[in-house]
């Protein structure tokens, strides 16, 4: 869900309203909860917002889910302020551990998949897409980030936060006994997240 602040007429920078976008009803019915908004059903390819007109977008996963991704960079680029910032993190291969790759591997068999995201994993050529569209890379980095999972709740949060179209449900159930078997010979359970964060200004 892409995130956009602006200011309205004479409004300083520092009150800029928060305006929150997704195509999904269901995952804006969720963002409701959570904050003041405004809450806006569109497609980030064709975004209701004048040029020019805001400060910072901001992106959790949405590089890899819209498509295609040259689209979705003009469209920041057409709406960012000349000094506008993009702020985005999408996920990643690496860095992991050698013992993050024997759990994620042993999920993915009782997965018989792995996430299935429409774009590329690696945002290869993502430098070249943004000067294509007058803006330029100021931080690319990598993170390992883990989840722990100490409950039987905590492993299926996990798994039903993995991007998994099509997936069965009895597959996932499958991924959470394995982690459940093994919290009964740990107490704690990682499951590592490698995530790339991304900033750039126009």
């Amino acid at each position: 869900m892409p995130s956009f602040t602006g200011r309205g007429p004479g409004s300083p920078r520092r009150c800029s309203p928060v305006i929150g976008l997704d195509l999904s009803e269901h995952e804006l019915a969720l963002a409701v909860d959570r904050g003041p908004g405004p809450w806006v059903r569109a497609d980030a390819l064709q975004l209701p917002i004048r040029n020019e007109s805001i400060d910072v977008v901001t992106s959790s996963m949405g590089l890899v889910v819209v498509q295609p991704l040259t689209r979705v960079v003009e469209e920041v680029a057409r709406v960012l302020r000349p000094g506008g910032v993009l702020a985005a993190i999408a996920p990643a291969i690496r860095p992991l551990a050698p013992r993050d790759i024997r759990v994620l591997t042993r999920i993915n068999g009782r997965l018989r998949t792995k996430p299935q995201f429409p774009g590329p994993v690696e945002l290869t050529g993502f430098a070249r897409t943004l000067a294509q569209y007058g803006m330029r890379p100021v931080e690319d980095a990598r993170e390992r980030y883990r989840f722990s999972i100490r409950s039987r709740a905590d492993a299926e949060l996990v798994m039903s936060a993995l991007y998994l179209p099509n997936t069965r449900w009895s597959r996932v159930e499958r991924a959470i006994e394995y982690l459940e078997d093994r919290l009964k010979k740990h107490d704690v359970v990682d499951v590592a997240i490698p995530m790339r964060r991304l900033v750039a200004i126009k």
